[in-house]
């Protein structure tokens, strides 16, 4: 209950950044352009403690009274806390998420039991993750765009900061970016498509605090199709994914540090290649790539600020990929040992097989190790839980 509740305060009363044109949400339900995202967390966030109030013995009407008058007071306390959007979406959903947890729990025991059914459950629980993996590397793929396509120097736009620096000259694949409209289109999509390699010359500005576009090309419905940008020291690859149209968050790409020697008024020519599948950036005799999306990625479809250190994310990736498979290491050590030995067999090559399938980055020592530990957890509380009592006529 302490840490259900911890998450929920920490999640929903701690004043966030203001977005330009954002205010109360009252008559909407999919809000702005990651209104599924947004959805989905609220959800999440009071599964928790619908499960711990559960655990407790409290009986679900009463779970549902506090869900829903805890969410109340939340967002009439986002009223007015800075950077908080309260609208009655949220209380609807963090009332559901709450009775989603109390169901979730009260079906475990029959989930894990052993019997006949046991394989079949199994193997779903492996099917559904490696859907999931599958679903992510889909997500993260470059959306195409809608023509006509334009080219951004140092755009001004309102969400995002302003580089103080000054593009000078601009290609993708040879061809010039020019600061407008960038007609024909065809070729554009193409250089696009080949990932053809971005070149800048620019001079330096003061360094940014938070992200702030360099250069840019952008498509008819205002999505930047490829971004690069610096915040701080870090250079910053943003590129139009199709979680954008399934209104999913749109992880960017960080190269730590690559403008830390670069002084501002100081002239430099930058090139990147890859930029819309592995981005790798050049300045002079300086090189560096940035991380590719791995299998430990969906997090990122739901909740991502480039802000955030590397080991933090490196975590999230570990904890993501062992959460997937966590049901069907639960169930793995409740079948007789050789269809168990195969269901281990097949949670270790799905998740090569789908990583590669995918276009994902193949699970790190870290993710392996995140998921053999939840293998052991799995069969650890799989052993503990009994079989469901069945009840009489």
């Amino acid at each position: 209950m302490v840490l259900a509740l911890g998450l929920i305060a920490g999640a929903t009363l701690i004043p966030a950044d203001e977005v330009p044109g954002s205010g109360p949400r009252i008559a909407c339900i999919l809000c702005g352009t990651r209104g599924i995202a947004d959805l989905i967390l609220n959800l999440l966030l009071f599964a928790p403690l619908g499960a711990a109030m559960k655990a407790r013995g409290t009986g679900a009407l009463r779970i549902v009274l506090f869900a829903a008058l805890l969410a109340a007071s939340i967002e009439l306390a986002q009223v007015v806390i800075p950077g908080r959007n309260p609208g009655w979406r949220d209380v609807a959903t963090n009332v559901i998420g709450a009775s989603l947890g109390m169901m979730f729990l009260s079906a475990a025991p029959a989930f894990v039991a052993a019997g006949q059914r046991a394989s079949w459950r199994l193997a779903s629980a492996i099917a559904g993750a490696l859907l999931a993996l599958l679903g992510t590397g889909i997500a993260l793929q470059p959306l195409e765009g809608t023509p006509p396509f334009y080219g951004q120097w140092a755009p001004r736009l309102g969400h995002l900061a302003a580089w103080q620096g000054r593009v000078t000259f601009a290609t993708l694949g040879g061809r010039a970016i020019p600061d407008g409209p960038w007609p024909p289109a065809d070729s554009v999509r193409v250089l696009l498509a080949r990932n053809a390699p971005l070149e800048i010359r620019a001079i330096a500005g003061v360094r940014p605090q938070r992200l702030a576009p360099i250069i840019a090309i952008a498509d008819e419905r205002q999505r930047h199709l490829l971004m690069l940008g610096q915040s701080g020291d870090d250079a910053i690859v943003s590129v139009a994914r199709r979680a954008q149209a399934w209104r999913l968050d749109a992880p960017v790409r960080v190269v730590p540090g690559f403008f830390s020697e670069l002084a501002p008024e100081a002239p430099f020519a930058l090139t990147l290649t890859d930029g819309r599948a592995l981005p790798c950036l050049r300045l002079g005799d300086r090189s560096a790539c940035a991380d590719r999306f791995g299998a430990g990625s969906l997090w990122t479809l739901l909740l991502w600020d480039p802000s955030w250190p590397r080991i933090l994310t490196r975590g999230l990736d570990a904890l993501s990929f062992a959460l997937l498979f966590l049901p069907a290491a639960i169930l793995v050590f409740r079948v007789p040992r050789t269809a168990s030995l195969v269901g281990v067999a097949m949670i270790v090559v799905g998740a090569l097989a789908a990583t590669w399938g995918s276009g994902l980055a193949f699970p790190t020592l870290w993710e392996w190790a995140a998921l053999g530990i939840a293998i052991s957890v799995g069969a650890w509380r799989g052993a503990r839980v009994p079989p469901p009592v069945a009840s009489g006529d």
